[in-house]
């Protein structure tokens, strides 16, 4: 990881409390926080107090507002996904969600998605959860049959560290951990005091288990965990289940409008990252490829090296770079990414493809984690 001194790090919900605490923290430190609040008189303040010029104003009860929040970042080495809330009575976000999930979740989902290639490595993302956590009812994800605010509460806090759990996996190849944490039981926050709880714990205790995540050097390498405070710990078992992530991810992807971007597949390099790999017989290795690409219900391309053969799909966007051209993919895959209109998923765990499609803009998802997607593989 870089000093602390080189970062720039945002904070979510970072006008009061915990987020507050953590960026002023941070500030003292060197960093470049950006300091991010719902209300523009309040954030302007606490920035000022914090020692930061670098003042982001968005409700996260809104996808466009959060959208615009991302555009107003240029690069980012850390980001602190901090805000949340707890809602008494059953309300709705600007589109039409749980409010709860929809702030404390789904806005960090999308917030996270955005700012992914802006992410220099190496980089971190931490997500504040909580052990307060319940299994996902996939069928009533709105809690509309029988609302319940710590339920709707634990739910997203749960999702919080089922997507920690499973964009680590994607982020395969990637210099960028991230890991979930609960930072301290009950702490003397305005969002405890407020709902009439006795405070177990201090904000300073929260403060030092995020700042370990944020900071410490012997967290580099570390990815896809839970924390309760300082120790690493076991989350609900909803969390291991890979299916159910799976399926929170694609149910994210629907909710917050970013399913719509095509998969542009490194075909050889996903069959090399197989144990069985692709040389007893290659030509079967692509044909099995593409049959298990057919399946992901997505819009995908997938580009082979080698002389074409019959090898064409009707679902499934089937390309071949001549072999004799060194590198010939790879370029390949490149024209494509900068074709698309909207950002690609590139699939590859070439390191200097990988940094090509960034640079474009897309997002890179590692062979062995994209394996995990497809049926038999």
């Amino acid at each position: 990881m870089r000093p602390i001194a080189e970062q720039t790090i945002l904070v979510t919900g970072s006008s009061d409390g915990h987020g507050k605490r953590v960026a002023r923290e941070l500030a003292a430190r060197g960093a470049t926080v950006l300091v991010h609040g719902r209300d523009r008189r309040k954030t302007e303040a606490a920035a000022e107090e914090i020692g930061s010029d670098r003042v982001l104003v968005a409700d996260l009860a809104s996808l466009d507002a959060v959208r615009r929040l991302a555009d107003e970042i240029d690069e980012l080495d850390t980001l602190v996904n901090n805000a949340g809330v707890i809602v008494p009575e059953r309300r709705e976000s600007a589109d039409g969600y749980e409010l709860t999930f929809a702030v404390n979740y789904l806005s960090h989902f999308l917030l996270t998605q955005l700012l992914l290639p802006k992410l220099r490595e190496p980089g971190r993302i931490v997500n504040v959860s909580s052990i307060g956590q319940a299994p996902l009812d996939f069928d009533d994800l709105m809690l509309k049959r029988d609302y319940n605010a710590y339920l709707a509460y634990a739910h997203s806090k749960l999702a919080q560290v089922m997507f920690t759990i499973e964009l680590a996996e994607r982020l395969d190849g990637r210099d960028i951990t991230v890991n979930a944490l609960h930072p301290a039981t009950l702490m003397n926050t305005k969002m405890v005091t407020g709902g009439g709880v006795r405070p177990r714990s201090s904000v300073e205790e929260g403060v030092e288990a995020t700042l370990r995540l944020v900071a410490a050097p012997d967290l580099d390498g570390v990815t896809g965990r839970f924390f309760d405070g300082t120790r690493e710990s076991a989350a609900d078992g909803q969390a291991y289940d890979a299916d159910a992530r799976r399926r929170l991810w694609e149910v994210s992807e629907r909710l917050t409008g970013t399913v719509n971007s095509r998969w542009i597949v490194d075909g050889m390099n996903v069959i090399g990252s197989r144990p069985t790999g692709w040389w007893r017989d290659r030509r079967a290795a692509m044909r099995e490829l593409v049959a298990a690409l057919r399946g992901l219900g997505e819009p995908v391309t997938v580009v082979f090296d080698g002389e074409p053969f019959d090898l064409s799909d009707e679902v499934v966007d089937v390309r071949f770079a001549s072999r004799r051209a060194r590198g010939a993919a790879d370029d390949e895959i490149v024209v494509l990414v900068a074709e698309e209109a909207e950002p690609s998923r590139v699939v590859t765990s070439d390191v200097e493809l990988a940094e090509r499609v960034r640079a474009l803009g897309a997002e890179v998802v590692g062979a062995g984690a994209f394996r995990a997607r497809l049926e038999g593989w």
